[in-house]
């Protein structure tokens, strides 16, 4: 075992980022080295350092109250890298503040992160912060890895339909595998139509004809401005929301006289969804309510899931899901 002195300590920043509300921004900063053996030029070089890092300097004589949302939890990062760790724990640093001072940390962090070369384990729930801010991506279920991959990875190609629901792959099509195309399946969805899809499963090269299976996409990658893919369906706009740059669409697929074919006891979803026939697209222009719609989804983007376990509902409402699961970004 390594002597005490050259051991790695991990500094950890939670939520409500532990300052001391009644001592100045210099006290704060110097409680956190005033117990190492460092002199006391030192220890004040190094305050000022991190008070730099952060956007504070010239603020040491006020107090955490007298400072914005941000500038606190600036403050709290700063008392972490005062004291130089090895290791740096953020367990959802930004989860208490509003979405403004989300993306201005967000930035801070990695710019921190660029400068100091620190190791850092980032815990977090918002799939944007995993996104931006890790080289790897680690998606924790009831304590197990689920996967491991870089951002690109887990967001194109989730392996388990866990995973893909915290990547935001909110709409899901019960469908039955009826051919194969390459190394494109074929499958037939409850109200007859078919479609070309993927899957990122090593598993599903022994799936075969009668396979039962998820249909998995994003909103944003079902358009309604046509480009010829393959997939194309039609639907009656149900409910619509202005995004900014387009409009995600509440759209309910036509029904089809056709029977199931799959065992709706099977499938564990919300019932007001009428078994994922209830999905989310965008569109670039806005879209009357009642009227139908055509959309299409590339093969490529439309990923396969087998159907056992635990089945998670598919959207009911125009705001895309993210899901719940604990995620870790390490970088």
């Amino acid at each position: 075992m390594a002597p005490v002195g050259q051991r790695c300590f991990p500094v950890e920043m939670g939520q409500s980022g532990r300052v001391v509300i009644r001592q100045w921004i210099a006290d704060n900063m110097c409680c956190c080295v005033r117990s190492s053996t460092l002199k006391r030029a030192k220890r004040e070089e190094r305050v000022h350092r991190a008070l730099g890092l952060v956007h504070l300097e010239g603020l040491e004589t006020r107090y955490p109250a007298q400072l914005s949302g941000g500038q606190q939890q600036r403050l709290a990062l700063a008392r972490t890298i005062v004291l130089e760790p090895n290791l740096l724990l953020l367990d959802e640093p930004l989860s208490n503040l509003d979405a403004n001072l989300r993306n201005e940390m967000r930035i801070e962090i990695k710019r921190l992160h660029t400068e100091l070369g620190l190791t850092t384990l980032y815990v977090t729930h918002d799939q944007s912060e995993a996104m931006s801010l890790s080289d790897r991506v680690v998606v924790m279920r009831q304590g197990a890895i689920e996967q491991e991959g870089t951002p690109q990875e887990i967001y194109n190609q989730p392996k388990s339909l866990y995973v893909a629901h915290f990547m935001g792959y909110a709409n899901r099509l019960p469908a039955e595998i009826v051919g194969r195309e390459g190394e494109q399946f074929v499958v037939q969805t409850p109200a007859g139509s078919q479609l070309r899809a993927t899957s990122t499963l090593a598993a599903s090269q022994d799936w075969q004809p009668g396979q039962k299976v998820l249909a998995c996409f994003r909103p944003d990658e079902a358009r309604t401005d046509l480009h010829k893919t393959s997939n194309r369906l039609q639907g009656r706009v149900q409910l619509m929301e202005y995004m900014g740059k387009t409009f995600e669409v509440l759209v309910r697929l036509e029904a089809n006289s056709g029977p199931d074919m799959l065992d709706k006891s099977a499938l564990r979803v919300d019932k007001s969804t009428l078994y994922g026939r209830t999905l989310l697209v965008h569109s670039p222009i806005p879209l009357e309510g009642g009227s139908l719609v055509d959309f299409e989804i590339a093969p490529e983007r439309l990923l396969l899931f087998p159907v056992q376990g635990e089945i998670l509902s598919t959207p009911a409402s125009p705001v895309s899901s993210t899901g719940e699961p604990a995620l870790e970004g390490r970088r």
